[in-house]
């Protein structure tokens, strides 16, 4: 992966990160509710294999359907959890100021302008550093999430 392409990737996956979080959540109420012990159930057709049949019978559709449908939902979980994973270890490696200007411009979606002239953030920084600060820090998680 190019540098300038996984810094682009970076930035969108710090920019989804909250949204993220909260899908991982309700993906998994959905698996609960529908999947869970105490969701309705109905015959497991799992275990049942069936070779070279017209068979038309709605409800084994209907639980294929829910089995694919929770495979699926399972697999985004999973991958959605390991992005998280992979973006908070980042975000431990990075510095004080770096993990300042990350919370403020991607986890609260402020922007630059605010960021670097905020008093009460403490960055004490000239416009042209805070960019600096921002871009190394964007490198480096980049570097943790892609190893690259």
């Amino acid at each position: 992966m190019q540098k300038e392409k996984s810094y682009q990737y970076t930035e969108a996956i710090l920019y989804k990160y909250q949204y993220l979080k909260v899908q991982v959540q309700e993906d998994e109420e959905e698996l609960n509710q529908l999947y869970g012990e105490s969701a309705l159930s109905s015959y497991d057709y799992t275990k049942i294999h069936v070779q070279n049949s017209n068979v038309n019978d709605s409800t084994f559709q209907e639980a294929t359907k829910a089995r694919k449908r929770k495979a699926r939902l399972q697999k985004v979980v999973k991958d959605n959890k390991a992005l998280i994973e992979k973006v908070e270890k980042a975000y431990k490696y990075l510095n004080r100021n770096e993990q300042l200007i990350v919370t403020n411009k991607y986890f609260k979606e402020r922007n630059d302008y605010e960021i670097w002239m905020d008093d009460n953030l403490g960055l004490c920084m000239s416009e042209r550093t805070y960019y600096r600060v921002k871009n190394r820090a964007v490198k480096k998680m980049s570097l943790i999430i892609y190893g690259k």
